[in-house]
């Protein structure tokens, strides 16, 4: 049997097993096989990495949200169960509404009301001027970093009015159209009095520091925008548990880096009497305890003994591994919702051997999708050609780059990238110096999917006289490389929302955030269009025109879409996985 036959055949055998285990589920369980749990709710789940800092506008990593979502609640957010925009913080969605008149006319509003039961640390109430804070904060240009990023994306924010009749309802406005009511205007909010003690923003309006050049200029003459900002970027309130305010369910109770973080439930907290209308809000579990396990076997040999109740994103060989053995059968349910996720290769565009298209697309003919998902995930992924692959606006008419060695090799001899000294690697005169195809390619520890990606991509470009070189980097390393532009390779996945995705953070050629460098007038021209355009069939055809776009200039290659895999244990009732990153919500966990 070849070698084909048999991979497929091992992929039958993944798909009935997870229909078996996901029938079994529903079946009445022997008194044997029941799991029972008595006394205040824990959960225990897995964290890949460690968490940089838990202040929601100064961290840019998945796992770190993971957790400070459980401590900063979002005015609104996606229900995990219906991956609808969903009321948490406010009282409900609030409608777009266009601007026909005014200073932003051409623009939309959106009018949020904190719920009244809603309180801080010390009691006070959630108001709308601790949103106006948090919308200052993020645009103090003397904040450096991740907060940078945000201040980008929310420059369309303009100015929030308060209702005078009532301090916890207020309306934002903004200079462009805006479809997403869960994005930049609905997530969290700092308390004023915690992270601001002395007052130093309270004199500055957030219309003016919404015009850039003009919050440039107070930053000259005014000291305390770099007052504020050095306080506001003390570790203090990025990893102390003693100035780490919000108004969540949870505070943070135990930090031991590189190991655990333990979440405690806060006493008579205020969102217990609304739970039960904003699903949201619920908060079952007394404790929150995150173990910080970077490898996946470490992880999986963790849950055989028992001491991790949720794991998710397990490799597809391990998680298949967990399924056959009977002591985890019996007491952990398995889990395979799609994800809003894709796997990726980032390639550095002001390289000068990547700033060649003739390059990048060998590239692209280089990666063997198809086998990495037959090999690598089992078949428990999907081709993407696109950032947006996963929802029903892709473009359905692109088709992945054909894997060819022999098509990879014909576009670098075309493009005079030869062997030239014997050595087995391709090179060619590039600004009068001589550049070999040989890369660094960047990945994290512990990480055995990227690994494999990337073992599976070294041997193919191998064949066509490219040198790939992989290299392991701790997380914040890796993406720190990615901001200051000192990276060629790496491989990485980026998670979406069920929204209306807006390109412009990673795609516009001005963005911080876009690491790629790519962009151009065309393509920047289609991102702006696209956030002026409401209906759906207009911002359909952007978004095909930008995907053709991208998947002939490759400037990442897109690797899949993969399925999660999660396990939770059976202690918990009605726990359920969710296609919503991480996969799982811990706060609706009870036994």
């Amino acid at each position: 049997m070849s070698k084909k036959i048999t991979s497929l055949a091992w992929v039958l055998v993944v798909f009935i097993a997870l229909l078996v285990f996901d029938s079994c589920r529903t079946e009445t369980k022997t008194e044997s096989e029941i799991i029972k749990a008595t006394g205040p709710v824990v959960v225990t789940s897995r964290l890949r990495s460690s968490p940089d800092v838990l202040n929601p506008y100064r961290s840019g990593t998945a796992v770190s949200r993971y957790v400070f979502r459980h401590t900063f609640p979002a005015l609104v957010f996606f229900d995990p169960k219906t991956k609808e925009p969903s009321p948490m913080l406010a009282k409900a969605i609030p409608e777009v509404v266009p601007i026909t008149s005014g200073p932003w006319e051409g623009g939309s509003s959106l009018t949020y009301e904190i719920h009244d039961e809603a309180v801080w640390d010390n009691g006070s109430p959630v108001q709308a001027s601790d949103y106006i804070f948090t919308r200052k904060v993020i645009k103090n240009p003397k904040i450096t970093g991740i907060t940078a990023l945000y201040r980008n994306a929310e420059s369309i924010i303009r100015e929030v009015k308060i209702d005078a009749e009532n301090p916890r309802k207020f309306t934002v406005y903004m200079d462009k159209p805006f479809l997403d009511v869960h994005g930049i205007c609905g997530l969290w909010i700092y308390p004023e009095y915690a992270y601001d003690p002395k007052g130093l923003l309270k004199d500055f309006s957030l219309v003016e520091l919404s015009d850039a050049k003009k919050a440039e200029a107070l930053a000259t003459k005014d000291s305390r925008l770099q007052e504020f900002a050095e306080e506001f970027m003390d570790i203090k309130y990025a990893q102390d548990k003693d100035f780490i305010s919000n108004c969540g369910a949870y505070k943070l109770e135990e930090w031991i880096p590189t190991q655990s973080l333990r979440l405690k439930k806060k006493e008579n907290w205020w969102g217990n009497k609304l739970a039960d209308k904003y699903p949201l809000l619920s908060a079952f579990p007394e404790e929150l305890i995150f173990k910080i396990v970077p490898d996946q076997n470490a992880a999986v040999a963790m849950v055989k003994e028992g001491k991790l109740d949720v794991v998710g994103t397990i490799p597809a060989n391990l998680f298949m591994e967990l399924m056959e053995n009977e002591m985890v059968s019996t007491q952990y349910n398995f889990f395979t919702p799609p994800t809003y996720m894709y796997n990726y290769i980032g390639m550095n565009g002001t390289s000068p051997k990547l700033k060649e298209k003739a390059v990048r697309k060998a590239l692209a003919h280089l990666l063997d999708v198809d086998g990495i998902i037959e090999e690598v995930y089992l078949g428990l992924a999907e081709k993407i050609t696109g950032p947006w692959g996963a929802y029903d606006y892709g473009n359905k008419d692109i088709k992945s780059p054909l894997f060819s060695i022999d098509k990879a090799i014909a576009l670098l001899e075309e493009n005079n990238w030869k062997d030239t000294d014997g050595n087995g690697i391709r090179d060619k005169v590039v600004d009068g110096k001589k550049v070999e195809l040989d890369f660094e390619y960047g990945i994290t520890p512990g990480n055995n999917v990227s690994s494999s990606i990337a073992l599976f991509f070294k041997q193919a470009t191998k064949k066509a006289g490219i040198n790939i070189e992989i290299v392991t980097k701790e997380s914040n390393a890796l993406r720190q490389s990615w901001r200051t532009k000192d990276f060629e390779l790496y491989s990485s996945a980026h998670g979406l929302q069920p929204d209306h995705y807006d390109p412009h953070q990673h795609w516009h050629s001005e963005s911080r955030a876009n690491y790629f460098s790519f962009g151009n007038a065309e393509t920047d021209a289609l991102i702006m269009e696209l956030r002026k355009t409401l209906d759906m069939p207009g911002r359909t055809k952007i978004y095909h025109k930008l995907e053709a776009i991208l998947c002939e200039e490759q400037p990442i290659l897109f690797v899949n879409r993969p399925t999660d895999r999660i396990v939770i244990h059976k202690k918990f009732k009605d726990a359920f996985a969710s296609s919503l990153s991480p996969g799982y919500s811990q706060n609706y966990f009870h036994y």
